[in-house]
């Protein structure tokens, strides 16, 4: 396997935040909090995006419109 030391690096960062908060996965879950806060006006928040639906289906209410089957229920 090939040594990447980006990864080596974020290990070894992830690592000592988790013995920083003593293994603790609430203090862990804070102190990212506390970082995420810190940070605010760098974060970036996009809106979620429309699901795509592709030209050739059609969209749900259209779906069993000219269906005969449809219609004899």
């Amino acid at each position: 396997m090939t040594r990447d030391p980006i990864l080596e690096e974020i290990r070894r960062i992830r690592l000592e935040m988790d013995e920083a908060c003593q293994h603790d996965e609430q203090l862990f879950y804070e102190y990212m909090c506390q970082v995420q806060e810190k940070y605010r006006d760098r974060l970036v928040r996009r809106s979620p995006q429309p699901a795509l639906i592709p030209s050739s289906m059609p969209l749900p209410e259209q779906a069993h419109k000219g269906d005969p089957k449809a219609s004899a229920t």
